[in-house]
């Protein structure tokens, strides 16, 4: 299954728009600071998940949301 996902920082007013077949290891990477483009927003809460039966359905949202 994959999610396309929103996250809002806690500290500034960021959000981020992705996708992933691993939600949990994505969230605990964005707030460790894996991720370089949203390391300086840190720390992050889950704003929106939604789910899709396959990776091109979910691109096509994230690519949807983002544009």
């Amino acid at each position: 299954m994959w999610s396309v996902y929103i996250i809002r920082s806690l500290k500034t007013k960021f959000y981020y728009v992705g996708s992933t077949n691993r939600l949990t290891r994505i969230l605990v990477e964005h707030n460790n600071g894996s991720v370089k483009a949203t390391r300086p927003h840190r720390p992050f809460e889950l704003a929106l998940v939604k789910s899709f039966a396959t990776e091109q359905e979910a691109r096509e949202y994230e690519k949807r949301l983002i544009s």
